[in-house]
């Protein structure tokens, strides 16, 4: 748990990391209101589960269709999302630079 939480504290980009809150809002505003933004990143988490959860089957030596793989990559990837979500929040309601899990 210990590298997926650095993992997920880590700055991906330097240039996203010095965003202020204020572009952060105006991007979870412009992807809330809009269908079609959300149905893209539901599907990008979808194909990124997928991938994790293939990754950690081929790690373990687990079959592809076997249930763990899949019950740890959807975990993992709903930790994702809570941190998403809650920096949105944070931007949304005017932090001046929400960080994750802070």
């Amino acid at each position: 748990m210990t590298a997926l939480t650095e993992f997920l504290l880590r700055p991906q980009d330097d240039r996203l990391s010095s965003r202020d809150g204020e572009f952060l809002a105006t991007m979870a505003r412009m992807i809330t209101a809009s269908p079609a933004l959300l149905a893209r990143e539901r599907q990008v988490f979808a194909e990124h589960t997928a991938e994790l959860a293939a990754v950690l089957a081929e790690q373990t030596h687990a079959e592809p269709e076997d249930l763990e793989p899949w019950v740890v990559a959807n975990a993992l990837m709903g930790v994702h999302r809570a941190i998403l979500d809650s920096v949105r929040r944070r931007a949304l309601d005017g932090q001046a630079n929400p960080r994750p899990l802070a």
